[in-house]
């Protein structure tokens, strides 16, 4: 019997370390062969392949790294254990890296990433129309074909399913591909994506900071806490739960200079609001505009500007957060250098600040209180220049006619990107192509209530939106709602696919739990789809 365990343990490891040397010859190989290069790109290279054993957490993996053209650089993780299908997955900021992949790896996707050419130092832009374009639209899609082609060599046949899943700017690259490239990808997941805005995020800054940040800024931290507290109380209780979180912020009517408390004889405390201050906020909640007439959506605070635990990255990024006001970021000197700059008082302001530096003016003195909203010159500029990263148009059905499908989802508290251009977006879309009935064919939106910018917050941000998509492109089945936990309060409750939102069955239901739940028409907007 001993003799029997001790050559079955051989038998096994012998097995096992074939295996894993077969593994290593097969991809070895595909350093040496000869790839299609994309169409539109000069050239396709592989600059190295390692296979990757295998950890309690990642299967065996063959580890891809190449480049397209001279400066795009890609990673392809290719599990020897393959589900059939590819999973590209989105940047952050002005990329510079290559995402994390290793978790699509272990559910067996070949999983694909890209630094879109960049070195994630926006500098590095200036003069560089070649690099502004990689960033702006063209890097992910010549990823795309040439992820497909190493894929389809080391497995001799092609995948079954592409998708795509990003956030931020990884949000704007899906809304790109689903409408330059339609053909690229089988499934989009956009989630918080930068649309045409009118330049917003110069127009907040300017309002906070009318004479520069170093100067110090309207809105102080306390008075952030104050603004949600009072849009909390007035707006909470609308959707009938007191959670702390306005369902949605939009028909909430609250309004700064109607519903903020006034400093007496406008001498400013702690519990209260100067002129100044009132004004700042109104600008921020009318939006963008320019000899006044309106160029961006509006943005409806949600109450919950000052969450005390920024974005899901641990960044306190969002725009009226100022607890770090012009001292950077000390807890993440690593993710955000340059930001303790003096005068650059959020992750926001550094954004646009950058935009016009180094894409839009080519001037690195450029500040950005010096960009003129009345100047027909300077919002064309930033219009035209910003927008190879955007869709062309709100219509999408080609993307629907190819049989793709589109997961867009926002944080009502996204106070980094206004969720209302997401939800003005799809409006045009569906009016366009005469209703949601016809939208929802092949494009759904879902707006999550107390989520900021990609995740974090009080509201139902931790939520995977990979299995509905997969279950809508592969077996037809459209997504009602996701369901989304509130880690702070432990809690579940249905995203609802837009306009449909998220109410009590009952007053007697229990809030904390999803089932309690129904997805129901709330607003103006009628839905006449399931």
């Amino acid at each position: 019997m001993k003799r029997l365990l001790v050559g079955s343990i051989a038998l096994l490891t012998f097995i096992q370390s074939t295996a894993f040397a077969d593994s290593q010859s097969k991809c070895s190989k595909l350093a040496s062969v000869k790839l299609p290069v994309p169409n539109g790109a000069s050239s396709l290279t592989i600059d190295s392949t390692t296979l990757v054993a295998a950890t309690p957490d990642v299967p065996e993996y063959c580890l891809i790294a190449g480049h397209v053209d001279g400066d795009i650089t890609f990673n392809v993780e290719l599990p020897t254990t393959w589900n059939g299908k590819i999973m590209m997955e989105g940047d952050g900021g002005f990329a510079g890296s290559i995402p994390y992949l290793d978790y699509d790896v272990s559910l067996q996707y070949a999983a694909v990433g890209t630094d879109m050419g960049q070195t994630g130092d926006p500098a590095d832009l200036l003069n560089r129309s070649d690099r502004i374009a990689n960033l702006l639209y063209r890097s992910t899609h010549l990823v795309a074909l040439a992820a497909k082609e190493v894929t389809r060599s080391y497995y001799a046949t092609s995948a079954t399913h592409a998708y795509f899943n990003g956030c931020s700017r990884g949000g704007n690259q899906a809304m790109v591909e689903a409408s330059r490239f339609p053909d690229d990808f089988d499934g989009i997941i956009a989630g918080a994506p930068s649309l045409a805005s009118g330049a917003a995020r110069i127009w907040n800054g300017q309002a906070v900071f009318p004479a520069g940040p170093s100067n110090g800024g309207l809105i102080t931290s306390n008075k952030v806490a104050l603004l949600s507290k009072v849009v909390i109380q007035k707006c909470d209780n609308l959707d009938g739960v007191a959670d702390g979180i306005v369902a949605d912020p939009r028909i909430c009517g609250f309004s700064p200079k109607d519903d903020l408390p006034r400093c007496k004889k406008d001498v400013d405390g702690p519990d209260c609001f100067t002129k100044v201050q009132v004004a700042a906020l109104q600008k921020i909640h009318e939006g963008p505009k320019s000899n006044g007439q309106s160029i961006g959506a509006p943005y409806y605070f949600s109450g919950n500007e000052g969450y005390n635990y920024g974005d899901a990255f641990g960044v306190g990024e969002d725009i009226l957060d100022f607890a770090y006001n012009v001292t950077g970021f000390p807890e993440n000197s690593i993710l955000f250098p340059d930001l303790f700059d003096v005068g650059i008082p959020s992750a926001t302001y550094w954004t646009e600040t950058m935009y016009l530096r180094y894409i839009l003016f080519s001037d690195p003195n450029y500040l950005l209180q010096n960009f003129d909203f009345n100047s027909t010159s300077d919002v064309s500029r930033y219009a035209q220049g910003l927008s190879p990263q955007y869709p062309a148009t709100s219509d999408l059905s080609n993307y629907g006619k190819k049989g793709g499908k589109l997961i867009m989802w926002h944080g009502l508290a996204d106070s980094t990107i206004n969720s209302e251009m997401s939800r003005e977006f799809y409006e045009r879309g569906a009016a366009v192509l005469g209703g949601y009935k016809q939208i929802k064919t092949f494009d759904r939106l879902f707006l999550v209530p107390g989520t900021l910018h990609c995740g974090g917050g009080p509201g139902p941000w931790y939520f995977d939106p990979v299995p509905a998509l997969e279950q809508w492109v592969e077996h037809g089945q459209a997504p009602k709602a996701i369901v989304g936990l509130a880690l702070d309060s432990n809690t579940s409750q249905p995203i609802c696919a837009y306009p449909k939102q998220a109410r009590l069955k009952s007053s007697s239901a229990d809030p904390g739990v999803a089932d309690s739940y129904n997805c129901v028409n709330v607003s103006n907007e009628q839905d006449d789809t399931n």
